[in-house]
């Protein structure tokens, strides 16, 4: 899905309606130079900035018989300017911890059973028997 900024004249729209809330007075002081600025200014805040590429950009769809599940996992700088506050209690960061690290020792040994697996069926396939004479084999 591609990013899709808001069209123009849609922005002009927005900004007008803002600026239709500010006291006329405020807004019969301003000289055309000054809203054209605060107009450009109010536009260009309605549009958000196009969203950077990411390193890692994976969304999965899962479909279960009741509902639909999406997961999606981006890896990319940090490029916010504001450190976000820290949200939850002491016991639910520590719980997220556990379930990432469980989730990484999962990945772990499935990515290592498969290299074991795949390494056990080249060596039958070459017929290498690094054991000669194990399991009674004669």
């Amino acid at each position: 899905m591609e990013f899709q900024p808001a069209p123009p004249r849609l922005r002009r729209q927005i900004a007008e309606r803002y600026l239709a809330q500010m006291p006329e007075d405020i807004r019969g002081s301003l000289t055309v130079a000054q809203l054209r600025a605060v107009r450009i200014l109010l536009e260009k805040s309605i549009s958000p900035p196009k969203p950077q590429p990411k390193i890692v950009d994976l969304r999965f769809q899962v479909d279960l018989f009741l509902a639909r599940y999406y997961l999606v996992i981006m890896v990319g700088p940090e490029r916010r300017r504001f450190q976000r506050p820290e949200t939850g209690s002491p016991a639910s960061r520590m719980g997220n911890v556990i379930a990432a690290l469980m989730l990484l020792l999962g990945l772990n040994l499935m990515v290592s059973a498969g290299i074991l697996l795949a390494l056990y069926l080249l060596k039958s396939t070459l017929g290498l028997d690094f054991f000669p004479g194990h399991l009674g084999q004669q």
